[in-house]
């Protein structure tokens, strides 16, 4: 015999910031100034199940751009999220930047 469990709950969206600073430049070169076009800090909504989003811990929250090939000039990315947590992104955020040579 088996047993199964199912865990139910609401889906719900949740809103945060994040400041251009804190989020990771994948393939960043030294060579090369990376600034937020736009805001300094950025909006993005997750979702996830509203238990998974009432503990969620902002600190696990990895957001990153992938910069890799990019030369100068402004350029428009999409934002990505590593985390352990069980939430995602409810849509995708871009991102406009501006590379300058330093």
């Amino acid at each position: 015999m088996v047993k199964l469990a199912v865990r139910v709950a609401p889906y719900e969206v949740k809103a945060g910031m994040i400041e251009f600073s804190q989020i990771k430049l994948i393939g960043a070169s030294e060579a090369y100034a990376y600034k937020s076009v736009e805001d300094i800090a950025i909006s993005y909504e997750l979702s996830g199940l509203s238990t998974d989003l009432e503990i969620l811990d902002p600190a696990k929250l990895n957001f990153s751009l992938d910069v890799a090939d990019l030369g100068p000039g402004s350029h428009t990315l999409d934002l990505d999220l590593e985390t352990s947590q069980r939430v995602s992104m409810a849509s995708n955020v871009s991102v406009k930047i501006r590379i300058e040579k330093k």
